[in-house]
């Protein structure tokens, strides 16, 4: 994806990360580390892969020794009135069709989402042009557009829940190399029916999962991110004392690293079990 780089990623603070804007040409902003597990990081509300990425160097430093890390913009342009960090802000969906700028009353609640199909192939077309991606990171609002996306995901690889969107070419890449492991940050459980339809009220989501809550946080409540973490099946919960952000503390980010490198190998030695059981190997 990029062209070889005299930069020590691992010791450079502006690395390693790739972003991808997918409504824009692709922006690269370090060589890629062959050989190891590529994490796909999606923003939060009012965001964007660069507004992300500079507010995760401790993140980056400890993860990037573990994983390739790309950060992706959402398809959706929010008013410059949402501008808070600099550059355009974007969002994976809108919660009102007509009003851009318009914000939920009823909370986390269930709702529609005017935008997620858009979002969910932007998704899939980062993961045919730029992926597979090993796992899924997201941050507040990405965080529940990783928990649709699995949600989705699992619906057809689980309950064959079939959508028009299953035969599209685009989505090949990813129902055929879905996420083998999922990080949620300061996320909120996602109350968009549809994207939960064909699954039993009761089930809970199967693939791997950590979940990263702050307990400071002023916009999402820790017992929704709790909450969240209750959708998955044995997942993984850690929880770290400040706001709405991405860990930076050594200890608070060491999670990450090491959910990342289990699951790793796990995979690598369920492969191997798999094919030890080939008649010709």
């Amino acid at each position: 994806m990029s062209a070889a780089s005299d930069v020590d990623p691992l010791s450079d603070t502006s690395a390693p990360a790739t972003m991808l804007s997918l409504a824009a040409p692709v922006m690269v902003a370090t060589a890629t580390k062959s050989g190891l597990p590529r994490l796909l990081m999606l923003h939060g509300w009012t965001q964007s892969a660069e507004v992300l990425r500079g507010k995760t160097h401790a993140w980056l430093r400890k993860v990037g020794k573990v994983a390739d890390v790309v950060f992706m913009t959402a398809p959706h342009e929010l008013p410059a009135s949402f501008r808070k960090d600099g550059g355009t802000p974007y969002a994976w969906w809108y919660y009102d069709e007509a009003d851009k700028t318009k914000l939920p009353d009823e909370g986390f609640g269930a709702r529609t989402l005017f935008g997620w199909e858009e979002s969910r192939r932007a998704i899939a077309q980062a993961w045919r042009e730029h992926g597979p991606f090993d796992f899924v990171c997201g941050f507040s609002q990405g965080a529940v557009a990783a928990h649709l996306l699995l949600a989705e995901l699992e619906a057809r690889s689980n309950h064959g829940v079939t959508q028009a969107w299953q035969s599209e070419a685009l989505y090949a890449p990813l129902l055929e190399s879905p996420p083998k492991g999922a990080i949620f940050v300061c996320g909120f459980p996602s109350g968009y029916a549809e994207a939960t339809a064909g699954l039993p009220a009761d089930y809970l989501l199967q693939t791997p999962s950590l979940h990263l809550s702050a307990s400071n946080d002023p916009t999402v409540p820790p017992h929704l991110q709790k909450a969240l973490s209750e959708r998955f099946h044995a997942p993984r919960f850690h929880s770290f004392d400040t706001g709405h952000a991405m860990p930076q503390r050594a200890g608070d980010v060491a999670p990450a690293v090491d959910f990342i490198t289990a699951c790793t190998r796990l995979d690598a030695a369920r492969k191997a079990a798999e094919k030890s059981r080939e008649p010709w190997s």
